[in-house]
């Protein structure tokens, strides 16, 4: 996952979005959260699986 290099997609990702290295990036991201889920339903196929919103006291302004 991208922490330190938001604006670096890897090498599969540049130009996906159309939008800049930013967008791209953050289709990355969505890709790998999906895969995530995927193996969680995978393990856990009738489990509810609910993913908390981040708290205003640490996102970013």
């Amino acid at each position: 996952m991208k922490m330190h290099q938001p604006t670096r997609p890897n090498k599969a990702f540049p130009g996906k979005s159309q939008l800049g290295s930013y967008s791209d990036s953050t289709l990355e991201m969505d890709y790998n959260i999906g895969r995530s889920m995927d193996v969680i339903r995978a393990v856990a196929p009738d489990t509810t699986i609910a993913v908390p919103p981040v708290p205003k006291t640490i996102q970013a302004h």
